[in-house]
């Protein structure tokens, strides 16, 4: 260990330990006993004088993770409740603070940390540690195997009471620059972390509130649930219902309890609803996620092509806005289903930052999947987690050929529907390079490609020559767990009466 410089730490322990026996084969079984723990051999280099042998096997020792309490522990062994090893105890305690996170913690954030490398700047992460612990600084001049030694850094630094960590601050900050997929991503970890550390929730929220606001984010994930619903005996005449999600006030308000005849009067209901959304929000409601939950038999409609009119702006497609997503009605009345939502979904959360073949299935036109063989093919796995169908098939409860219900029990979580069908060649081959990446960004990709430009950040607009215009032909069905799990606690409740209705 350094950096205690006039004071040797190691020599130290070697004094007091020193005065607990003066036998070598004592000696000998400590480094016996650590190197079980560690299952290497240790290097260390033997002195005949007791005092510089107990500092050399300190120092090995302190080479390992936690390697100084593990040498310890092994002193107890045989002098558990002495005042010497209490004395030794205390010495490390107070040279050497317990690790703030775990080992999987750490490996779990310098992974997020790392899956950013491509657009921040190690020098801008580490700009952003200096500046929170106190202190001027140059990032490091390469990315590998520095991101550990800074969240170390940050996990060293005191603790204030009534000031956020530095570390959950950092987190934040550099979430709150990044990709939506990664953000999310970063503040998982910080909520799992701040659990499981006792930090007081208050202050993660405050924290998350100032570092979002400071990057022009939203504050808080809001999301405008949109419930449309038809019987097959009367497919012109619509209910609708809609509600504001807000995570940070837990509000959930009825914004429209109404009904509607024909798609016209449907539009012109969503667009009112999402008008009153951004109203209450701010203007075009930055971050706002628009959630169309729709039975099997609408599942394609074209949703994301609903034209809506912020006040004082031009109308545009609700999807160019917005992350529009599509959720099936009938899979929050199947709670018996959602473990294999989990189980694809971890999958998908775990493995699909990088494209992988066995992750998505692609349905050409003409096939037609038979239920029963789908259904004892997907039981049992995790993949694929995306069926991308080049022509959506129609909902008709037939179960010899309907397979759209199998999907949803066998909780495939991303279902994208090439409305036109994807006719040319051209077009399904453009569709399958825009999917073969990373499917935890498919939302936001597909926000960007419904606005006219390809996701990446370079801004490039759609080839001007594709047979297959993108961003008006893809539906997106998009289903976590967490969500549904919140969707079925609020929308399977009847709406309160007395609640508003501006648009009925």
């Amino acid at each position: 260990m350094t950096g205690f410089g006039a004071f040797d730490l190691y020599q130290e322990l070697a004094r007091i330990l020193g005065r607990l026996t003066d036998s070598t084969a004592w000696r000998d079984r400590l480094i016996h006993n650590v190197e079980e723990t560690y299952g290497v051999t240790l290097p260390v280099e033997r002195h005949t004088i007791k005092h510089w042998d107990l500092r050399s096997i300190a120092e090995v020792c302190d080479r390992y993770p936690d390697g100084l309490r593990v040498l310890l522990r092994a002193v107890g062994e045989d002098y558990e409740g002495t005042v010497v090893l209490a004395e030794a105890w205390q010495l490390v305690d107070q040279c050497c603070p317990v690790p703030l996170l775990t080992d999987v913690e750490r490996r779990d954030l310098c992974a997020l940390l790392l899956d950013g490398a491509a657009e921040t700047e190690l020098t801008t992460l580490s700009r952003y540690a200096f500046e929170l612990l106190g202190r001027a600084g140059e990032g490091d001049d390469s990315w590998n195997g520095r991101v550990e030694r800074l969240v170390r850094d940050l996990e060293d630094d005191v603790e204030v009471e009534g000031r956020a960590p530095a570390l959950m601050t950092f987190v934040e900050r550099v979430a709150a620059g990044e990709r939506p997929a990664l953000r999310k991503g970063l503040r998982q970890w910080n909520n799992q972390a701040a659990k499981r550390l006792d930090w007081p929730p208050g202050l993660l929220a405050a924290t998350r509130e100032r570092e979002a606001a400071a990057a022009g984010l939203p504050v808080g994930e809001r999301s405008l649930v949109v419930e449309i619903s038809s019987r097959r005996a009367a497919a012109a005449l619509f209910s609708i219902r809609a509600r504001l999600m807000d995570d940070r006030s837990r509000e959930f308000p009825v914004l429209c309890d109404a009904r509607a005849r024909g798609r016209d009067e449907l539009e012109r209901r969503v667009a009112a609803v999402h008008r009153e959304a951004i109203e209450r929000l701010g203007l075009l409601a930055p971050g706002l996620q628009v959630e169309f939950v729709l039975p099997l038999h609408l599942i394609w409609l074209d949703v994301d092509r609903f034209e809506v009119r912020p006040s004082g702006l031009s109308s545009r497609p609700i999807g160019e806005d917005h992350t529009v997503v599509v959720r099936p009605w009938e899979r929050l009345r199947l709670p018996h289903v959602n473990h294999h939502l989990r189980g694809r979904w971890h999958w998908l959360q775990s493995h699909g930052r990088e494209y992988q073949e066995a992750a998505v299935e692609w349905v050409d036109p003409g096939v037609v999947l038979e239920p029963r063989r789908l259904r004892r093919r997907l039981r049992h796995a995790r993949t694929p987690v995306c069926f991308v169908l080049f022509e959506p098939p129609r909902h008709t409860g037939d179960e010899a050929t309907d397979y759209l219900s199998v999907l949803l029990e066998a909780g495939i979580p991303a279902l994208v529907g090439v409305r036109s069908g994807g006719e040319t060649v051209a077009g399904r081959q453009e569709i399958r390079n825009f999917l073969r990446t990373a499917l935890t960004d498919l939302p936001e990709r597909v926000r960007l490609l419904r606005g006219g430009l390809r996701p990446g950040g370079s801004g490039e607009m759609l080839s001007a020559d594709l047979d297959v215009d993108l961003d008006v032909d893809l539906s997106l069905v998009w289903d976590s767990p967490d969500g549904l799990e919140e969707l079925r606690s609020v929308l399977l409740h009847p709406p309160i009466r007395g609640e508003h209705d501006r648009s009925a």
